[in-house]
């Protein structure tokens, strides 16, 4: 195989594995109730509602912190309320007394696909020398290698956030999200924290 040739076979592959990689970008629609926020607020109590308290303390950190980077002050709920308390109106309102939070963000999923498929191994490229010819940078053997086909599970998950104002008492703001082909739990919450501190930044509910 020609060296022109080979590489022709290895800029193919590269580019069949960029476009294997492309996935729809994370769908973010959110709606007020009511008549949009006056001022942002700056103090804001995250609550993620799941039972796996592992996950839902990664997740609510996450958030705090993209939250703190534009200057809001924020409590990650199971930092706040202890763990054998239930996750209840009753255990938020005292959290929410405890810190002054004037806004609170709850994030729970709503649905999630799993899509098992096939993919094809990586193609590598062999090379070996055919005469030990220091200044010969031609002269070489190709061979292309595959790897095996595997199995890769890819998720959308499907979450739905609400704000509501402590002040009002109310329901303001909510937020629908879809991530589309997450391969891992970190994934999504990374992709899901960030989309959500910007869209409540750009629509003025936070700084």
């Amino acid at each position: 195989m020609s060296q022109h040739v080979s590489l022709r076979i290895t800029l193919a592959a590269l580019l069949a594995s960029l476009l294997a990689g492309c996935s729809q970008p994370t769908r973010v629609a959110s709606a007020w109730h009511g008549e949009p926020v006056g001022a942002p607020a700056d103090q804001v109590m995250v609550i993620a509602v799941s039972p796996d308290l592992n996950g839902r303390r990664m997740f609510e950190d996450l958030l705090v912190g993209r939250l703190a980077q534009s200057g809001n002050t924020a409590w990650a709920s199971s930092r706040k309320i202890d763990t054998a308390t239930p996750l209840n109106r009753d255990a938020v309102e005292r959290a929410v007394q405890e810190t002054g939070a004037t806004l609170v963000v709850v994030t729970r999923l709503v649905d999630q696909e799993l899509d098992i498929s096939e993919q094809r191994g990586r193609t590598e490229v062999k090379v070996q020398r055919r005469h030990e010819v220091p200044l010969d940078f031609f002269r070489y053997d190709y061979e292309m290698l595959e790897q095996e086909p595997y199995l890769v599970a890819k998720s959308t998950i499907h979450l739905s956030t609400d704000v509501y104002g402590v002040q009002a008492g109310a329901l303001l703001y909510s937020i629908n999200l879809i991530i589309y082909a997450a391969e891992s739990r970190e994934e999504v919450m990374s992709e899901a924290t960030r989309a959500i501190a910007g869209r409540l930044r750009k629509d003025g509910l936070v700084r």
